[in-house]
């Protein structure tokens, strides 16, 4: 974000521990959103909203619709941990307890 208010990454598929619908090991996360108004972080009460998202506390950071991955502030407001929202089945997940151990769990999936 430093560098870029948000887009496209170099990698596009983040290992998990849970399996998602499909019963793969990993969700697809491609672009992150970026701190702007249209398509931002910003947007985040909208994207609860319009997707029905019932969890509290978090910042959407990606996602299509169906599926976003977003920073967890439940219980910190320093620290938050990285979450995926599946809107279809309403459920969430823990990814990590990082924004730098997401990172770690990035790879390109061919």
């Amino acid at each position: 974000m430093q560098n870029q208010n948000g887009g496209y990454l170099k990698t596009n598929a983040v290992r998990v521990e849970f399996e998602v619908e499909d019963g793969e090991k990993h969700i697809l996360l491609d672009s992150l959103y970026g701190i702007g108004a249209e398509d931002g972080i910003i947007e985040t009460e909208y994207y609860r909203e319009e997707w029905e998202i019932t969890k509290d506390n978090i910042v959407i950071i990606g996602g299509d619709g169906h599926s976003f991955v977003a920073f967890d502030y439940e219980g910190t407001t320093t620290s938050p941990k990285i979450v995926y929202i599946d809107t279809d089945c309403d459920e969430s997940h823990t990814i990590c307890d990082s924004f730098e151990a997401l990172l770690d769990l990035m790879y390109e999936l061919e």
